[in-house]
Order: structure tokens, then C-alpha cells, then sequence
């Protein structure tokens, strides 16, 4: 008896420890605006100060989590409008389910979406790259840090000194990262000015 009540008081205490992180749908919508980088103040393929250690990202399936389907979106309305507007480009449109572990735990995605863009060396690269990742602190927050690339006009000098400058398509490359408090069911904006994320954070039922 002495040692089945010794046994329930470990149990107890071990409670806390072993009781699992709560588990959230994620639903991200990702959109580029179809305008000039150097109209909103961005240089035209300038090199970011910042880009996101893409290395230090997990996928979903490393996090614990679960891709959802078509029928578990509900920011469609907000996609369509985004749709037909010619100044927005929808890049990713997706919902999953993870654990959620708390700041001093929890890893960070590894995002990539978007068309496959020719980086100078030859190589492709996508679209939108980053980092993104949602813990608990006590609240929810969610961390993102992220890299947009867009196929931009540069000049480029002439052969002749006195012919005009030509131009050429070139990679630029735009960076932003971003923290915030996230409430349940809200959606939250992440802004740029060149692209944007609306994001909903649900409990998983």
C-alpha cells in the first residue's frame, strides 16, 4: 500500500512535465504586390543587410505537424479579392496543424513557396524563403523572418560610351523580419512593401 501511494504521488508530479504542448491550426496566406521596388523606396536589386539562416529551419513533418486540406481554409474570401486585383500576386494559400512548444523550445519552420526564380549563379531560388515559427510566451507569438525575391529591371552600362543605358533583369532581394502577439481566430497582417502574410492562428479542436 506504502508503495502504490508513493508510486501515485510520483505520477502527480510527473504530470506537469509530461503533459503534451497544445496543438494550433495555421493558416498563412502570402501575397506579392505587382509594383516597382524603387517606387515604394527600395532600391532595384539591392543586396538585403539581412537574410534568414534558412539552415536553422525545420519542415513541418520535423515540428510534429499535419497538413490540412482545401477544406480547412477559411481565408478564401481574402484570397479571391487578393486574386482579382491585378496590383497582388497570391504565393501561398496553406493551413497545417503543430504543437505548440514554448519560447526557450520551440523550432523554427522552414518556409518556401513561389515560382523558382534564376539566381545569378545559375541556380534557382524560390520565390519566398524564410523562417517562421509560433510559440507560447505565456501568450502566442509569432516570429517570421523572411525573404522575398522579384526579377527587377537594372541598368547596366552600354558597350559604346555614347550609346544609351540598356537594361536587363536582374534578382533583387527584400527582407523582413517581424514579431507580434497573435490572438486565437484574430488575423494578423505582416507587411512589406512589397509583399504581405495575413496569418490565423486556431486551436486545434
Amino acid at each position: 500500500m506504502k508503495h502504490l501511494l508513493c508510486l501515485s504521488l510520483a505520477l502527480l508530479i510527473a504530470l506537469p512535465a509530461l503533459a503534451a504542448d497544445p496543438v494550433y491550426e495555421i493558416e498563412l496566406l502570402a501575397f506579392q504586390r505587382q509594383v516597382e521596388p524603387a517606387t515604394h523606396g527600395e532600391e532595384e536589386g539591392r543586396a538585403p543587410a539581412h537574410r534568414p539562416r534558412l539552415e536553422d529551419g525545420f519542415s513541418l513533418d520535423m515540428i510534429g505537424g499535419l497538413p490540412l486540406g482545401a477544406s480547412s481554409l477559411r481565408l478564401n474570401r481574402a484570397a479571391a479579392r487578393l486574386s482579382r486585383q491585378a496590383a497582388y500576386k497570391v504565393i501561398l494559400h496553406e493551413a497545417w496543424r503543430q504543437p505548440v512548444a514554448t519560447r526557450a523550445s520551440a523550432p523554427f519552420m522552414l518556409l518556401q513557396a513561389g515560382a523558382a526564380l534564376p539566381g545569378a549563379d545559375g541556380e534557382p531560388r524560390r520565390q519566398l524563403e524564410g523562417l517562421l515559427r509560433l510559440y507560447r510566451d505565456p501568450q502566442l507569438y509569432l516570429q517570421s523572418d523572411l525573404l522575398l525575391r522579384k526579377l527587377v529591371k537594372q541598368a547596366v552600362a552600354a558597350s559604346l560610351p555614347a550609346a544609351p543605358l540598356a537594361a536587363e533583369q536582374a534578382l533583387g532581394e527584400y527582407s523582413n523580419r517581424d514579431l507580434r502577439r497573435i490572438k486565437e481566430g484574430e488575423i494578423a497582417y505582416i507587411d512589406h512593401p512589397l509583399f504581405g502574410l495575413l496569418v490565423q492562428v486556431r486551436k486545434a479542436g
